[in-house]
């Protein structure tokens, strides 16, 4: 196994080049997965590209697309009609690039109300409403936690009860980004779960010019 077997490059890092040029791209690190996504492009999760140049630019890469970056706000109730139909589009536009994961991001909105209590039942909801999509797709949801304090769902427990608590369990998994991690404050890098399974996205530590050990 090379250093890079285990690598995904999220297509974050060089969001000004057109997919097909990404994908040559992570090729040329010697990178097989990427992350692509669907929140800096007028053009959609895929740049509008046909299936025929889908499929050129995936088989001349021998590149593969891990996960699609994000549902969001997905546990927020008061859209979750509106989220059923974005998934639907982004299972469907998993399915054109044979991509097995959707990632789930949660509401980050200083202005969220709601307690505790709330978020919790909310996001049980909006599981179980996702469950049957994931699940006829035979795809994976990964709920990914946010570290930041106006964060509605901040830990990887938090996460994991819920998807402990749904009706679907078995479609989700869990997305632990080492960086939302730090800002948490959670101590436990893999809280006890007789069914944790996670998908790990890992970000390097980086030194600030003004603040020693920074992130």
């Amino acid at each position: 196994m090379s250093k890079t077997d285990l690598l995904c490059l999220n297509r974050v890092i060089k969001p000004q080049i057109p997919l097909e040029e990404f994908l040559k791209f992570t090729a040329g690190l010697g990178i097989q997965y990427v992350e692509v996504r669907n929140d800096f492009t007028n053009k959609g999760v895929l740049d509008g590209l046909s299936d025929a140049d889908l499929q050129t630019a995936f088989k001349k890469t021998g590149v593969k697309t891990l996960t699609i970056n994000a549902l969001y706000p997905f546990e927020d109730v008061k859209m979750l009609k509106e989220n059923i139909e974005k998934l639907k589009n982004l299972i469907a536009e998993a399915k054109r690039i044979n991509c097995p994961q959707i990632v789930l991001c949660p509401l980050n909105d200083a202005n969220d109300k709601r307690s505790t209590a709330q978020r919790a039942d909310e996001l049980v909801t909006a599981l179980n409403a996702y469950g049957p999509l994931f699940a006829e797709a035979k795809m994976i949801g990964l709920v990914e936690p946010l570290g930041f304090a106006i964060c509605s769902l901040r830990t990887k427990k938090t996460a994991l009860e819920g998807i402990a608590r749904c009706n679907y369990p078995e479609s989700y998994q869990l997305l632990h980004d080492t960086f939302h991690h730090y800002l948490s404050g959670e101590t436990e890098s893999r809280p006890p779960s007789s069914t944790f399974q996670a998908f790990w996205r890992a970000r390097p530590r980086q030194r600030s010019p003004t603040t020693t050990g920074s992130w």
